[in-house]
Parts: structure tokens; C-alpha cells; sequence
């Protein structure tokens, strides 16, 4: 037997049904912002990250420049270096007088072994990024020849 229904009874269908559906589009929607929001955060935190360890790299670049062309001056912080109970040297007004645009790092000479051939001076460099995040990273260069 055949049942009919009457559209008498499901006048409300519609209503619940439309309602429903933006129930859903509303949740999809916010999901979806929340998503991309924390896509969008963690990516500029790389990106300001991975902008402070360039820093710091161009730190190490510019002492090993400076190193290259100024072997006396490196003689001279050595020097002062030993006859300043090794405290560490901040290198910063040397190489801002050599470099030709401003830059976002400092540079330490932290420690220097001249008992033997090559000397080797450890640095390390601190580069900062736009949010003040900043990066550290230390290099010992061999020198030889002063």
C-alpha cells in the first residue's frame, strides 16, 4: 500500500534544511581562516628567522673579508685581544667603517689560540631580524702568515 504525504506536513523542512546548510558553511568557513591564520604566523616566523641566521652569516662573511685585507689590523686585535685578559671584542665599528650598507649583526672575537701555527680566532656572529629575533652562530678561522 501506498502511502501519500501531504505537503501540509513538512512545511519546516526547508527552513531546517537551509539552516543546516549554513551551520556547516559556517564551521567549513571558520575552519578554514583558522587554518590559513596559523599557516600565515608560522610562515613568517621562518621567514624572520631565516632572515636573523642570514644576518648572522653576513657577520661571519664581512670578519673573514675584513681578515683577508687587513692582516696587520688582525695582528693589532690579537694584541689586543691578549693584553685584555681575553675578554671578547666587539668588532662592530670595524666593520661598519668597511661596509658600504647598513647591516643587523654583531660580531665577537671570543677567543684566540696563537700557541701554535696557524692561529686560530673563534668569532661569534648575532644577526638580528626585523622583530628583534636574533640568530647566533660561531666560526673558527685558521690565520697564518701574520
Amino acid at each position: 500500500m501506498r502511502k501519500h504525504y501531504s505537503f501540509r506536513n513538512q512545511k519546516g523542512i526547508s527552513l531546517i534544511t537551509v539552516l543546516l546548510f549554513m551551520l556547516v558553511a559556517t564551521l567549513a568557513a571558520t575552519a578554514v581562516y583558522k587554518w590559513l591564520h596559523s599557516t600565515n604566523r608560522s610562515s613568517a616566523s621562518r621567514m624572520l628567522q631565516t632572515e636573523a641566521g642570514q644576518a648572522s652569516q653576513a657577520g661571519l662573511d664581512a670578519v673573514r673579508s675584513w681578515m683577508s685585507y687587513h692582516a696587520a689590523d688582525v695582528g693589532a686585535l690579537i694584541k689586543q685581544f691578549e693584553d685584555g685578559n681575553k675578554k671578547p671584542i666587539n668588532l662592530d665599528t670595524i666593520l661598519r667603517a668597511d661596509a658600504s650598507t647598513a647591516h643587523n649583526f654583531n660580531v665577537y672575537l671570543t677567543e684566540a689560540d696563537v700557541s701554535v701555527q696557524p692561529y686560530r680566532l673563534k668569532f661569534i656572529s648575532k644577526g638580528n631580524a626585523r622583530d628583534s629575533s636574533s640568530y647566533s652562530q660561531a666560526a673558527i678561522f685558521k690565520v697564518d702568515g701574520l
